[in-house]
């Protein structure tokens, strides 16, 4: 018998037009319970979810009497939640079949504190999973570079590899988060509160390993409506480098520290700056 013991903890806003797609996926046979925290949509997310219930009863549903963004409500998951392992999910992102179960044995053969899976995002021209796959084939790359804060993982490996870093879709066990918490010093689309979190636990030594077989796919843009991205791209761009500056003033010593660099805040804001611009004038110019 499957034993029942993830929690899922999902943050969601304004997304009611998506949630009865995404969420059915996340109730794979291990999953014991579903935590959505609803952050005071002004859309009809709540009436949603109250008949998903009916559906799911181990759907558990939070309601935020204000808008008080991802770090907060994630919080608000991991404070309840029950399951001996939690699991990240995104209302945006469709969990593929049996990546709970690939996580979990991923766990147990690496001897891996933290498992991060591999996401995908579709284009707007792609409407089918296929496409998005075969696209990312060509395209994927594998970047877990702590001194330049550069990370992706879209490539697809013959199998899982130890990293710094992990997408902000993980499975770790709950005893492992402890009293950690996502830092809620990031403002606006809170750009760097999962970075901050998975640095945090990798500096008390916990041991990251990314799967790429374990998988997820981001609905694209055009459908995707809502949440951070409620936001128009300059403000989203602004707030990006504000909360990236302030990521750095908390987190640049420890860095340099393990990647024995001695680069300074500017150093790396600049920087960030530069790979920013650097990626609009290759998509717009």
């Amino acid at each position: 018998m499957i034993k029942k013991n993830v929690s899922v903890i999902i943050p969601s806003y304004n997304r009611a037009h998506l949630l009865c797609k995404i969420l059915p996926g996340y109730f794979q046979e291990e999953v014991q319970e579903v935590i959505v925290i609803n952050d005071c949509s002004t859309d009809n997310t709540r009436e949603v979810l109250l008949e998903m219930q009916y559906k799911f009863p181990n759907l558990i549903v939070l309601e935020n009497d204000t808008n008080k963004k991802q770090t907060f409500s994630k919080n608000r998951g991991l404070d309840i939640a029950k399951g001996e392992y939690i699991f990240f999910g995104d209302d945006d992102s469709f969990l593929q079949e049996g990546t709970i179960a690939r996580m979990l044995d991923t766990k147990k053969k690496t001897n891996a504190d933290i498992v991060g899976a591999r996401i995908l995002y579709m284009n707007n021209n792609e409407t089918e999973f296929t496409q998005c796959i075969a696209r990312h084939k060509r395209e994927g790359r594998f970047v877990s570079d702590l001194s330049k804060m550069e990370f992706s993982f879209t490539a697809e490996l013959e199998s899982p590899v130890e990293c710094f870093y992990a997408q902000a879709l993980i499975l770790v066990r709950r005893e492992l988060i402890g009293n950690s918490r996502f830092s809620e010093i990031y403002t606006g689309n809170c750009y760097r509160e999962e970075t901050d979190f998975m640095l945090s636990l990798y500096l008390q030594k916990y041991k990251f390993v990314y799967d790429s077989q374990a998988l997820l796919i981001n609905l694209p843009p055009q459908q995707a409506t809502g949440g951070a991205r409620t936001a128009n791209k300059l403000k989203y761009h602004y707030e990006s480098v504000i909360n990236n500056y302030r990521f750095l003033k908390k987190f640049n010593q420890q860095i340099n520290e393990v990647t024995n660099d001695n680069h300074t805040i500017l150093y790396r804001q600049l920087y960030f700056i530069y790979s920013k611009l650097s990626s609009f004038s290759r998509k717009f110019l």
